[in-house]
């Protein structure tokens, strides 16, 4: 081991005596450590290391070895737990902010945008051609998602929704006219003995979701009584 009394800086004798006590801990099993350790700071000694130095050298690696600890541990991520709500005005933004007391994130959804409530302002979403089954019989138009009215011979209409193409359903409506059961339609018409006109169906309302259909197709029935 190179005496502290020679020429070199100490730079390079306090580099020697932080690279013997690394590999002490490090080239060392944790039940023969603390005597590893010991024989180098032995070893230090008897080439004239003076204790100030050796003791100087050993804070110094105690620090860097806790930081780099500290440095490894894995950080933990706090996940927030997150609520999806419908959007009311003055309302929401407040429970939002309740929320955000018990690390709860708040986001708010629009189930009914303005692009539904005209037909007008959504041009560009092509209703036409979104079927693409070859129909035996064509009713109407195809369109999905509507709410329509089926004319009937004793003056009546037969309103409906439907989220499937308007023919498919129009076709279903045929095949039940001759059991009888079934839809309100094939009872209306076991029992009044009038026949419905198909072809002249007409599409009195939209929605993409089932529960737009069945609130628009309810106040329409009530509308037409």
């Amino acid at each position: 081991l190179l005496p502290y009394n020679s020429a070199h800086s100490k730079l390079v004798k306090r580099s020697i005596a932080n690279l013997c006590f690394l590999n002490a801990l490090k080239k060392s099993c944790p039940h023969v450590m603390q005597q590893s350790l010991a024989e180098q700071v032995e070893r230090l000694q008897c080439s004239g290391f003076p204790p100030s130095v050796l003791l100087a050298v050993a804070e110094s690696l105690g620090k860097k070895l806790k930081l780099s600890s500290k440095a490894a541990r894995p950080v933990e991520v706090k996940t927030r737990k997150l609520e999806v709500m419908p959007y009311f005005h003055k309302t929401s933004h407040g429970i939002k902010k309740v929320a955000q007391k018990f690390d709860v994130t708040m986001a708010f959804s629009a189930p009914c945008k303005l692009s539904g409530l005209c037909a007008r302002t959504s041009a560009d979403l092509r209703r036409t051609g979104v079927c693409k089954t070859k129909h035996q019989t064509m009713f109407t138009s195809c369109a999905v998602g509507v709410v329509y009215s089926i004319p009937l011979s004793c003056g009546k209409i037969y309103i409906g929704q439907t989220g499937a193409c308007l023919n498919e359903r129009l076709r279903q409506h045929r095949t039940t006219l001759g059991t009888g059961t079934g839809s309100n339609l094939a009872l209306h018409v076991r029992d009044c003995k009038c026949s419905p006109s198909f072809h002249t169906t007409s599409i009195i309302g939209r929605g993409k979701s089932k529960r737009e259909r069945e609130l628009l197709e309810a106040f329409l029935i009530r509308k037409n009584k």
